[in-house]
């Protein structure tokens, strides 16, 4: 946990000396809450707990945050990605991250802290906050159950291929087509 908070901004965090807990902003502001009835419509801040159906959290990412430059961020004058799709060739060049040459950044946008989320629930990482989240964040069930079934069809159609050789790299043939 000490070396991903010296690489990841948290949109908040802990007040580490006030008791009881405290929230204060780091990457975003604190959230703005709304109360919501069943219908949907909004309730004062003071409604009664049990007319509340579900809350809406807006929360604002502080503007001016950069990733560190790195070579996924580089972009030509026309603004297309440098390293997205570099050719065979030009990957034997590389082997190390400093071999790319071209870095570029980017501001840090609400869909990064979005897409951290989703990660939560993906099929190949395992989250021990995974299942208290789904409880909380709408549609976070529903994501994790269509990320299984693509996921389990992927294995599915992977079993129908086999490997061989190509080149001295390793390419995947449909075993199908592969015997016609």
């Amino acid at each position: 946990m000490q070396l991903i908070a010296q690489v990841y901004e948290t949109p908040l965090q802990y007040h580490f000396l006030k008791k009881p807990y405290t929230l204060i902003p780091s990457a975003a502001a604190l959230p703005e809450i709304t109360y919501r009835d069943a219908a949907g419509a909004a309730l004062p801040k003071d409604a009664d707990e049990a007319s509340i159906a579900y809350s809406d959290y807006v929360i604002a990412v502080t503007p001016g945050i950069l990733y560190q430059p790195h070579p996924a961020f580089a972009r030509d004058g026309a603004g297309q990605y440098l390293n997205h799709d570099l050719s065979e060739a030009r990957l034997r060049d590389i082997r190390s991250i400093g071999d790319v040459g071209q870095t570029g950044t980017r501001e840090l946008v609400a869909e990064d802290f979005v897409y951290q989320i989703k990660r939560l629930v993906h099929p190949k990482i395992h989250s021990p906050v995974a299942e208290l989240m789904k409880q909380y964040i709408a549609g976070l069930a529903e994501l994790e159950q269509t990320l299984a079934d693509a996921t389990a069809n992927r294995r599915a159609a992977i079993s129908t291929c086999a490997l061989s050789p190509s080149r001295g790299r390793r390419r995947w043939t449909n075993t199908a087509t592969a015997s016609a």
